[in-house]
């Protein structure tokens, strides 16, 4: 396992409702857990590229009841951030299935639980090349991790099925 610290100050990704778009504790995530933690434990999620975040965010949302007060999160990550970076080959197998298992959880919450870490990336289960990004709330903050800007979600119609082009 890769540990190692932010060398430069860099921008994450979330998409969520305008209301929680400042809201940096972690506590949607601890209310219902995810791939990566267990309910209980909160972490924020975001993606290194804003192209990610929507996949991930698509693949969780239906598309019919897509609310219309979405946004698009820029979060600063400081330089100096203790990062932990999980590969695939520290993973077992099936980890991209869903439903997601215990497994995945069990790791991204010994990893949060360690109190070592600002953010722990992750290979995306879409895009396994890529990387998500769990954001530890209180570690991030000490660290000085802010939101940069807040825009609307803009989504292009022929990104979501059985709507007119």
């Amino acid at each position: 396992m890769a540990a190692g610290i932010t060398e430069i100050a860099h921008d994450v990704y979330r998409i969520t409702k305008e209301r929680y778009a400042e809201d940096l504790s972690g506590n949607g995530a601890r209310l219902y857990g995810g791939r990566w933690n267990s309910r209980g434990v909160p972490v924020v999620y975001a993606g290194e590229y804003r192209s990610l975040s929507l996949l991930e965010f698509l693949v969780h949302v239906a598309t019919d009841l897509l609310p219309s007060d979405m946004c698009l999160v820029n979060i600063r990550i400081p330089k100096g951030l203790p990062v932990y970076n999980l590969t695939s080959a520290e993973l077992p197998s099936g980890w991209r299935g869903y439903p997601y298992d215990e497994l995945t959880q069990q790791i991204g919450d010994s990893l949060l639980g360690s109190g070592r870490y600002g953010m722990i990336r992750v290979p995306s289960a879409i895009v396994a090349e890529e990387r998500n990004c769990l954001i530890h709330p209180t570690v991030t903050v000490e660290y000085g991790a802010f939101v940069r800007e807040i825009k609307p979600l803009y989504l292009d119609d022929r990104l979501l099925p059985n709507q007119p082009q």
